[in-house]
């Protein structure tokens, strides 16, 4: 099986990404809110993923940056053959950790003009492609 995966990424599939990404009841957001958690665009997703340690809902806004991520990169390379040339993109042997990957990400999205306001799995997809072009 091709290793092209990013490391260190536990099972977790698009079918639970899009469960979690239902509204949930949060105690104190802090610099999330609740409609953060509907992943709308890449602000939505940026911000989940940029949650401080001492937010209360941390965990849970940390965890669904990377759930969506992983999810997006499994059902990508679910898509993409191994043995197919390419894809969207194509993740470099070895792969970043995921949280270099988000932090790369979460710079992309910021530096970039208009990224944003893009749909957040559009964002997702032309920032791997610039960060891990394929051929």
């Amino acid at each position: 099986m091709t290793e092209r995966r990013f490391s260190g990424v536990v099972a977790a599939t698009l079918g639970l990404a899009m469960l979690a990404a239902a509204p949930l009841a949060l105690a104190d957001a802090g610099a999330t809110d609740e409609e953060d958690y509907l992943i709308v665009d890449v602000s939505d997703l940026v911000d989940l993923c940029n949650a401080k340690v001492q937010e209360a809902n941390f965990a849970s806004a940390i965890h669904m940056c990377h759930g969506y991520i992983v999810g997006v990169h499994q059902l990508h390379e679910a898509a993409v053959k191994p043995s197919e040339t390419g894809g969207f993109y194509c993740v470099p042997t070895p792969p970043p950790s995921r949280d270099t990957a988000v932090v790369a990400f979460v710079n992309w999205a910021q530096a970039t003009d208009g990224a944003m306001g893009l749909p957040a799995i559009e964002g997702l997809m032309r920032w791997a492609n610039s960060e891990f072009p394929c051929g």
